[in-house]
């Protein structure tokens, strides 16, 4: 017996990514994406029109400033050490009360000479909340709906 599954290894999504340059190595971005079922056309998140992600934000050399529903900071900095990646099995997949999307929140990431710099916050929380050292108060409070912790780690 045989059967359909959808998003096994990455969710079916479809949306508008785009930017515009604002001069000086500034530019506008923004990303709408949906995920849906593949087999049944069902709209998935939740029945979300833009589910995955819906931000607007600023990139240039010092970074980029992005606001709306978007990927934590747990989420990007695990995906770059799980070996599933998003896959049906991975890490991130099977932690999502820690690592997953934040609504109406505001991530600030960069890059300095190989150092990653990234700060977030979201609405269920007003304060910024550091993920390292204190690890243990840091996933913790990402447990409350969405919130985003801090993060500087080595560039990969």
């Amino acid at each position: 017996m045989l059967r359909m599954q959808s998003g096994n290894l990455s969710g079916s999504r479809f949306g508008p990514r785009g930017s515009e340059d604002l001069g000086g190595g500034t530019k506008a971005i923004f990303t709408l994406e949906s995920g849906f079922n593949l087999g049944s056309g069902a709209s998935e998140q939740g029945g979300r029109l833009f589910g995955r992600q819906a931000f607007v934000g600023v990139d240039s050399r010092s970074g980029a400033l992005t606001l709306g529903r978007q990927y934590n900071l747990l989420f990007d900095n695990m995906l770059e050490l799980d070996p599933m990646s998003a896959a049906q099995y991975s890490a991130v997949v099977h932690d999502q009360a820690f690592v997953g999307r934040a609504d109406k929140s505001i991530k600030y990431s960069g890059n300095f000479s190989g150092v990653k710099v990234a700060r977030c916050t979201a609405s269920a929380a007003t304060r910024w909340i550091r993920a390292w050292p204190a690890r243990t108060r840091a996933t913790a409070a990402a447990a409350l709906n969405g919130v985003c912790p801090s993060a500087i780690s080595p560039a990969r």
